[in-house]
């Protein structure tokens, strides 16, 4: 008890320890007891990670027994007086660094001012960090069930039934709030009132769009959605004046009996320039800080107040239509498109009527030409989180042709297992250079012209330029890479990456002990460390419905990604066997399907299945390395070391202590996430899959591929997770455990696999290779 601060009360005062919601009824699907605790006004302290412990109330008065209102003041006070002695007459002194010094010292005293202002109004940063600790008073029954009252009959309970007890141990009160919701109501029908015919056959013709359909129970929130819907229908058809305070609502819930009600919309306003239709005028834009022209440059109805930049993309990105009726969603367009143009540091549309039409002034305030942007953070891979430096260097319509250049430098420590052990956890060193000039448009030829391009939100062409140093233990490659990328979304959920070209040369150094562990894979695996040419092309298109908001139900994500080398190798073929170089023709083909659905409220159920195949069009020649599938870690199959599982059968002994790449990949997730409170999360997962070759190799019999045996040869694990959710960053801890592994049990005779679970229930669990622990960041799929 005393850890949640109960020591800072008087002898008279108790703590509120919690509010707690009896829901009544069965409405548990419609209303959430997590929500209606959420909203009652007063809210006990929070705890950390749900034990009896309040360490934000002891900041709080840590921070207000050093906290001193009239230090603070007398201080400000100082510093103040300290601003005024400056002798801001040696300004005018001849020597510059005089100057600077006094203008320094003049910045740093109001901003100490200003921060210790900050402290006088609230508080120390103690006193912000903490809160003050939650005292009960007996009024706070009444104003909880006067808010889940006010609250219920927003969602359709008129006439809720609340009862409130409380239960105090010692200095400790629990409130208990019963909740009767009774009967909700529902939307038996519609009237739509107005005096222009005009807009009633407005409402006939959109009548499908509405928000309210008869038979839905009755929420404020769908009255707000359908008084937005109503709002933006009128002005997207040219009634400029229109606004929401003409659409009143009437709910009626006498005239239809119990549990039914007669919702009345009135759209009528009082101004009757209101009923007026307008017409989009021409649209003039200033580009701030701009010289301004004498003489505008007009460019079709459009006039443009400043020179020596690409009119015609401006243009491009709106959708503004001159003499036509007044469309208020043109508008959000063209100030979404041009805001994706990422050279503005805000834009502002300006808007005047004159007769019957709509002039539109747009001002677009530019952003600094150039910046410098660090960046520290960590990257996640198929095996632990990888921290990262990066430095970059922007400039921003250098060419005036609204482009950005980028050169960006980069050191990144590699979450990667060592290729031939498992000692080191971090056993990549990769250094990058990379220059990148982005266009935010799409720069087709004339042949592109059926291409859908004004669907397409956030068009961008990248033209890059990258050298990279990748140093591990066992080899050291170094890459210079040219590529030309297109990326845009389109509608809702749909986006896409389409490199039609990139080049790719590599040199690489390897140390003998990795060139046997090489040999021994076979299939010429070596050459994949020759120096080498590769030229690629490549897309990944992505359809993302709900899948990152988890705002709704359900929601479901599925990415292909295409990638073929090679393209034209007779051309250069005979060029890079003069120079040496190796060469590879290949296709590489992955799929990845997620999908989430809740199960109640705190709890729901997330999915992954991953197929993909990667081959040579010559029999039997090598990929990239790079090109490889590999499996298993924290963000794969968990119960086995990073990319040290399969392929199929085959096994170099237990633990294996070599990579193992493979051509078919086959992987499948399943996992329950529940929400346990205060940041709290847990998880239940299954992991199955493996890796296999396209043919069979003598050196690693059991690791081809086969329709008949994939079922017994993909590995399964499972086990337990705990995350902390710290909002832009969520720390995951996964305990997995081997199932089935699908590897012989000797070098003599292959098996079907083995359920080595056993050796967990039969052995020590801890003292076993077959358990792992995993740390992440960030979910696993």
């Amino acid at each position: 008890m005393g850890c949640l601060g109960v020591g800072f009360l008087s002898p008279r005062e108790s703590l509120l320890y919690k509010n707690k919601i009896i829901l009544h009824d069965d409405e548990e699907e419609i209303l959430s007891k997590s929500s209606l605790e959420k909203i009652l006004p007063d809210q006990p302290n929070r705890r950390f990670l749900g034990l009896p412990l309040s360490p934000y109330v002891y900041l709080y008065h840590w921070g207000k027994q050093g906290f001193s209102t009239q230090k603070t003041t007398r201080k400000i006070q100082e510093l103040e007086e300290k601003l005024h002695q400056i002798d801001t007459t040696q300004l005018s002194r001849k020597n510059l660094f005089s100057q600077k010094k006094i203008k320094w010292s003049e910045k740093w005293l109001k901003l100490r001012i200003r921060r210790i202002q900050n402290n006088l109004e609230k508080g120390n940063l103690l006193i912000r960090l903490g809160e003050k600790i939650s005292i009960y008073h007996p009024e706070q029954e009444e104003n909880g069930k006067n808010t889940l009252r006010e609250y219920l009959s927003l969602e359709g309970f008129f006439y809720p039934k609340i009862i409130t007890d409380n239960r105090k141990k010692g200095k400790l009160v629990e409130i208990n709030y019963h909740v009767y919701p009774r009967k909700a109501y529902y939307i038996d029908s519609i009237i739509y009132k107005t005096t222009e015919p005009e807009i009633q056959n407005l409402l006939k013709s959109y009548a499908e769009k509405s928000m309210l359909k008869p038979g839905k129970r009755y929420a404020h929130a769908l009255i707000l959605k359908e008084r937005e819907r109503l709002h933006n229908m009128m002005r997207n058809k040219g009634y400029f004046l229109w606004k929401r305070k003409y659409i009143r609502f009437i709910a009626d819930t006498t005239s239809l009996g119990k549990g039914r009600i007669l919702c009345q919309i009135s759209l009528e306003a009082q101004n009757k320039a209101a009923y007026k239709i307008y017409n989009q005028g021409p649209v003039h834009y200033h580009l701030m800080g701009e010289k301004k022209e004498k003489i505008s440059k007009q460019q079709g109805h459009d006039v443009f107040h400043f020179k020596g930049h690409n009119h015609k993309l401006l243009q491009k990105k709106s959708v503004l239509k001159t003499n036509q009726p007044y469309h208020l969603d043109s508008h959000l367009i063209s100030y979404r498109r041009l805001n994706q143009l990422g050279v503005f540091q805000f834009i502002e549309f300006q808007e005047d009527t004159l007769a019957h039409e709509v002039l539109t002034q747009v001002h677009l305030y530019p952003k600094k030409r150039y910046g410098l942007t660090p960046e520290f953070g960590f990257s996640v891979n198929q095996a632990y989180p990888s921290p990262f430096v990066k430095l970059t260097l922007g400039g921003r319509n250098v060419f005036k042709t609204w482009e950005t250049i980028q050169i960006s430098s980069s050191f990144r420590l590699g979450g990667l297992d060592s290729p031939a052990a498992t000692v080191n956890p971090y056993s990549l060193y990769e250094y990058q250079l990379v220059t990148s000039l982005l266009y935010p448009d799409l720069l087709l030829p004339n042949w592109s012209t059926p291409f859908p391009q004004e669907n397409i939100q956030y068009p961008q062409t990248r033209l890059s330029l990258s050298g990279q140093n990748a140093n591990r233990q066992e080899y050291l490659r170094r890459s210079i890479t040219s590529s030309l990328s297109y990326s845009g979304e389109y509608g809702k959920h749909y986006s896409f990456v389409f490199s039609p070209t990139e080049l790719t040369f590599t040199r690489a150094e390897i140390t003998p002990l990795f060139e046997e562990v090489l040999r021994s894979y076979g299939s010429g695996l070596l050459q994949s460390f020759q120096p080498s040419f590769i030229n690629t092309t490549s897309l990944q298109v992505y359809w993302d419905k709900n899948y990152l908001s988890y705002d709704k139900q359900q929601g479901t994500y599925f990415k292909i990604f295409i990638k073929t080398g090679g393209n034209a190798g007779f051309l250069y073929r005979p060029l890079l066997n003069q120079l040496g170089l190796a060469h590879f023709s290949f296709t590489k083909w992955d799929g990845e399907y997620r999908g989430y659905v809740y199960t109640h409220s705190k709890g729901y159920l997330v999915w992954r299945l991953r197929l993909g195949i990667a081959f040579p069009y010559q029999a039997r020649a090598p990929l990239p390395y790079e090109e490889y599938f590999f499996i298993g870690g924290s963000y794969s199959v968990r119960a086995w070391p990073p990319r040290r599982l399969g392929p199929g059968r085959f096994s170099t002994g237990f633990p294996q202590r070599t990579e193992q790449p493979g051509e078919i990949l086959s992987e499948s997730n399943l996992e329950y996430r529940h929400f346990l409170g205060y940041d709290l999360h847990m998880a239940i997962f299954l992991d199955r899959g493996n890796i296999w070759h396209i043919h069979e190799r003598i050196s690693r019999p059991g690791g081809a591929f086969s329709l008949r045996g994939w079922f017994y040869e993909s590995a399964l694990g499972g086990g337990t997770g705990i995350r902390y959710d710290l909002g832009n960053i969520l720390l995951r801890l996964d305990l997995a455990a081997q199932i089935y592994d699908p590897s012989y049990n000797n070098t003599t005779q292959l098996s079907t696999g083995t359920w080595v679970i056993q050796e967990l229930i039969q052995q020590n669990p801890f003292n076993t290779q077959r358990l792992r622990l995993n740390v992440g960041i960030g979910y696993p799929f």
